[in-house]
């Protein structure tokens, strides 16, 4: 893919990077702030703004300089653009770490000045309460059933994709194209060794591992619905748990699409029409959209009379990491930026791990 193409897919990245980035304040709602819990504080107006002021002048400021970098190194890095890429979004991304971290920082201290000038006392939250209706849980696990065969043809087409590829392997041509111009004739070439046959092919099954794990992880972890929401709100419910599903679905097809399918193209050196990924990756950004939006909506019907884990100031690390071996949750709100994190110290986690470091040991053999 030329550059014009690249930035092309990079476009729609970067402007909800810098959206995420500028509204950092507002995704924690009102009982945190820039991830440290400010609930019960009398944070005023003019305190908020000393924080928000300087974080938002220097996202704006970083954001322009990060832009007119890229733009310039399209124009004149012609052979070294990527990893000119690589290394502005290294160097953007640990200045904008640090910058959430200062921020973070702040008001953490002036949130702790404020506990000491007032009578603040931590609030004394409720003991847990879930209501369970057979009829929704019955419902649920034959659902997960229903993505657990999806999945399961998904990851076969993904093993079917590996085995072609080592039957073929000695027919394949000895230099196998990596870049392609707009009317995706090819424009460079690699040696043919395991790694550049199988590496891409290896790291799309095991995202399809991934993906099928996190998919079972959130509609497993939908267990909780307030009691006068049940009877009239079933139906909704089980609509945004398919949604969920679904979405993960589209986004796996698509990646699957990425990794095992258009290799197997590229590699018997057929032609494919470069604009299909540039629409694969638009529909993952569609189909994450619709996530968010319907775990959203099912949070409306959540019990919300339940000890809130999260809200322990001491199990997150900068309002990111989220620590805690008491918190049954795998999946957590999360408190600067929007969407959801995991909970590391759950024991779903061991399993997360071994996944990826099987990759990473894979990669490492081919």
């Amino acid at each position: 893919m030329n550059d014009t193409g690249l930035l092309v897919i990079m476009l729609p990245t970067l402007f909800f990077m810098y959206i995420f980035l500028i509204s950092a304040d507002f995704t924690g709602g009102s009982r945190f702030f820039y991830g440290f819990k400010i609930y019960g504080l009398a944070l005023s107006k003019e305190d908020k703004q000393k924080v928000m002021k300087p974080y938002k002048r220097w996202v704006r400021i970083s954001y322009l300089i990060f832009i007119i970098s890229i733009l310039i190194g399209a124009f004149t890095l012609k052979d070294n653009f990527r990893t000119f890429m690589d290394i502005i979004f290294t160097i953007y991304s640990i200045f904008i770490e640090g910058l959430l971290i200062i921020t973070y920082t702040k008001v953490k201290k002036l949130s702790q000045k404020l506990m000491k000038e007032s009578d603040y006392k931590e609030e004394e939250l409720p003991k847990r309460t879930i209501t369970l209706d057979t009829r929704l849980l019955n419902e649920k696990i034959k659902i997960q059933n229903k993505f657990k065969l999806i999945f399961s043809v998904l990851l076969f087409i993904s093993v079917l994709a590996i085995v072609y590829l080592a039957i073929n392997y000695n027919n394949l041509p000895n230099f196998i194209p990596t870049d392609f111009s707009g009317d995706s004739t090819p424009t460079d070439f690699v040696p043919k060794n395991l790694k550049t046959v199988f590496g891409v092919e290896i790291a799309g099954f095991i995202m399809i591992i991934l993906l099928g794990f996190i998919t079972m992880t959130c509609i497993g972890d939908i267990s909780s619905i307030k009691k006068e929401k049940l009877e009239n709100s079933k139906d909704k419910i089980l609509k945004y748990i398919n949604k969920i599903g679904y979405s993960f679905v589209v986004i796996t097809l698509c990646i699957e699409f990425l990794t095992n399918i258009i290799p197997i193209i590229v590699f018997n050196q057929y032609k494919f029409p470069g604009y299909t990924m540039i629409l694969s990756i638009l529909i993952i950004m569609g189909s994450l959209l619709n996530l968010f939006y319907s775990y959203f909506m099912l949070s409306s019907f959540k019990v919300k009379e339940k000890v809130d884990y999260s809200s322990d100031d001491s199990k997150w690390i900068c309002g990111y990491f989220y620590f805690n071996k008491e918190d049954s949750n795998f999946i957590v709100k999360r408190r600067l930026g929007p969407g959801y994190t995991v909970n590391l110290l759950h024991k779903k986690m061991k399993a997360l791990v071994a996944v990826i470091l099987i990759f990473f040991i894979i990669n490492k053999i081919l």
